[in-house]
């Protein structure tokens, strides 16, 4: 039976989600790290350009992003022009940072030219793939507390950072590589979760209501403070928008997770020990103890080195590299998506990232349920940003698809891009 057109063009916009999430299934080729979210990136993009019905409609908003992911690449492309290339390593590293920037570029362009021509309804139908994979990254979460040699599956079969699993491997990971990112993801699966529900009558409703508490708990449990901070952030959102069922639901889970952790801390020595150390890390002064502070300040100093690194960075994807040469630390990053941003694409860098995130609020309508949540969602994000880079990891791209998928159903669509044209 042939598969129509608009039914592979839903299947590789899921595809895209899935790959997003499955961290852990990376090749190794010519010595560079090839996720699978890249390989599918580059065959919606061959798919896009070759299919008989390729046509890029410049809408007015989703131009705007479109207009600033150039600026951007226009930015990186100027700083080849001062960077200095006192070592090999520096270009190599800056080629293959422009090479993620234009490889981003295109699966954006690829990814929302097949999107705009989806037919009606299709944010529902990604919205409950999005909630489909919090389940499975859940389940991901849960197998890895029971056996956390589970990980070795991936190793056998991709080249994979599986292993770093935390402090004395008790950090859980689920899909992803990173436990940050994981209890990020889970954050936003909640709340998918929640929005997910109202699709659904009787039973599931409730069981989504139930798997919105088990993703908060689980993320709680990695131990990550940037998610303690988003849970925060959502949990004070959701309690000023919902009603009074929802106002219990919340208080749930702070109860759920309070007693969950005080057992936790109370009877392991090792998850005391992690709590223990992730908080007393944050006023460490000595950055061999992984201050926070202390890098974060480090990135400001060296975006501040001169007139053209404070206008435009120290270069694409050389901040870790910069460490090593300064504090002999290599590879580490800001762990602020903003100062991570400011140094390496400098005021101006940061600037356009601004102008494209306030874009996408544009794009959402907080009066409908729908736009409440993914409202949530995106202020989650941001939130959480301020003290981790997962902005950086193709989660966002998903965030920004449902996004615009919400807003191409929507009536803003119609009056504000159909109409105007």
């Amino acid at each position: 039976m042939a598969i129509s057109k608009k039914s592979l063009d839903i299947f590789l916009l899921q595809l895209m989600l899935i790959s997003a999430v499955i961290e852990k299934v990376v090749w190794k080729l010519a010595g560079f790290n090839c996720s699978l979210y890249m390989v599918v990136g580059v065959i919606i993009i061959v798919y896009s350009v070759f299919s008989s019905n390729f046509k890029l409609t410049f809408y007015k908003n989703f131009s705007n992003l479109l207009f600033i992911k150039f600026l951007l690449i226009f930015v990186v492309l100027f700083q080849f022009m001062y960077i200095e290339y006192t070592d090999g390593k520096i270009l190599d590293l800056y080629v293959k940072g422009l090479g993620l920037k234009l490889l981003d570029l295109g699966i954006f362009i690829a990814g929302f030219n097949i999107m705009f021509r989806m037919p009606p309804g299709s944010f529902s139908l990604l919205m409950n793939t999005f909630a489909i994979l919090g389940i499975v990254n859940i389940i991901s979460n849960g197998l890895q507390l029971v056996n956390p040699e589970i990980d070795e599956i991936y190793k056998e079969f991709f080249f994979t950072d599986a292993e770093k699993l935390g402090l004395n491997g008790i950090r859980i990971t689920g899909l992803f590589t990173d436990a940050n990112n994981n209890g990020v993801f889970l954050l936003l699966s909640a709340i998918s979760f929640l929005c997910a529900r109202f699709y659904y009558q009787s039973f599931f409703r409730y069981a989504y209501v139930f798997l919105s508490v088990l993703a908060c708990i689980l993320a709680i449990m990695t131990c990550s403070r940037t998610v303690w901070i988003g849970l925060v952030v959502f949990s004070l959102l959701y309690f000023k928008k919902t009603d009074v069922k929802g106002k219990f639901i919340i208080l749930a889970i702070v109860v759920l997770a309070i007693f969950v952790m005080n057992d936790l801390y109370e009877t392991d020595p090792m998850v005391r020990y992690l709590i223990e150390e992730r908080t007393e890390t944050l006023s460490a002064s000595d950055i061999e103890y992984n201050s926070h502070y202390a890098i974060l300040f480090d990135a400001i100093n060296m975006w501040l080195k001169n007139v053209y690194t404070f206008f435009f960075g120290v270069g694409c994807n050389l901040l870790g590299y910069y460490y090593g040469i300064e504090y002999l630390l290599p590879g580490y990053k800001a762990h602020c998506y903003y100062i991570q941003i400011l140094s390496e694409y400098g005021i101006v860098g940061l600037l356009l990232v601004i102008c494209f995130i306030s874009q996408l609020f544009t794009f959402i309508n907080r009066k409908k349920r729908e736009g409440f949540f993914l409202f949530a969602m995106l202020i989650t994000l941001l939130s959480v940003n301020f003290t981790y880079d997962s902005m950086m990891q193709p989660m966002y791209t998903m965030l920004i698809i449902l996004i615009v998928s919400f807003y191409k159903d929507s009536d803003l669509f119609e009056q504000y891009e159909v109409n105007d044209k």
